[in-house]
């Protein structure tokens, strides 16, 4: 009996329903079991998805897979962020990869896994590289669309929208540039989004870390972990950065607080109180 070799195409397809089998332990925010799934095939919805990935500059993980199209975990993990989508040829160029994963030894047609956690939705996509091209800051990994984009919704991931009339402040402490200080837009156990007047000058910089993430909670309390920068944008409408950040090594009296605050606001917003 002879057996046929699956194509990559063949092989992309056959891995997505199974996907989170394969996830990394090192990859944050894993899907619970018994999360809601959603693989979306639809070309217009595939386009829209990471091109909002781009816009807002998402921090991306990337990982290297096996023959079978399952995740290699035991080559590690790296870090990239969209630059530009070619929606005619139906490539992404991927900013350069840190740290380096021996892309040198990439071949075309080659599987690479992708995965990021946006607003409670954990994402993930496998792509086929094509390719690495020199670009004025460096170079970029040329890859085709993927075939699907996989959303899981993540059970402890609720967040919750934050009242301007009830402001939480919050200041990021950076090792080398100023201190970023605005108000929360919505927070969850995993993160916050926040908001600042005008353009962050320098620019920061997606994935980068700060030493120190300060909440002046509306109870009285604060709380302060480490924290990375997961995506941002500029609003040329409001005039406004926003700024999604990650909260990273939070001890676990921090966490005590974090977590009986958002209790709190569930137990308001049940209830129909404007938070």
């Amino acid at each position: 009996m002879i057996k046929s070799t699956p194509s990559n195409q063949d092989r992309l397809y056959m891995q997505i329903p199974f996907i989170g089998r394969f996830l990394s332990k090192d990859v944050d925010n894993t899907p619970k079991l018994g999360s809601q799934k959603n693989i979306n095939h639809n070309a217009k919805a595939i386009v829209r998805h990471l091109g909002g990935f781009a816009h807002e500059n998402h921090l991306i993980t990337v990982q290297t897979c096996n023959a079978d199209g399952s995740v290699n975990k035991k080559a590690g993990i790296a870090h990239s962020g969209i630059i530009t989508l070619d929606e005619k040829k139906r490539t992404i160029a991927f900013d350069q990869f840190s740290p380096n994963m021996h892309e040198e030894n990439l071949k075309q047609g080659d599987l690479l896994h992708f995965s990021l956690t946006h607003e409670g939705t954990y994402c993930q996509f496998s792509c086929e590289y094509q390719k690495t091209v020199n670009t004025k800051s460096g170079y970029a990994h040329i890859v085709k669309f993927p075939p699907g984009i996989e959303n899981t919704q993540l059970r402890d991931a609720f967040r919750v929208r934050i009242s301007n009339a009830t402001p939480i402040k919050i200041s990021l402490l950076h090792t080398i540039n100023p201190v970023i200080a605005g108000t929360v837009v919505d927070l969850s156990a995993k993160g916050v989004r926040m908001k600042l007047t005008g353009l962050i000058e320098p620019r920061p910089k997606r994935g980068e870390d700060y030493i120190s993430c300060q909440l002046v909670l509306t109870d009285g309390y604060s709380m302060h972990s480490g924290a990375k920068l997961m995506h941002w944008i500029y609003d040329t409408k409001d005039k406004c950065t926003y700024l999604g950040i990650k909260f990273i090594d939070m001890d676990g009296a921090n966490e005590r607080i974090l977590n009986r605050y958002i209790t709190q606001l569930q137990r308001k917003e049940k209830h129909g109180v404007k938070i």
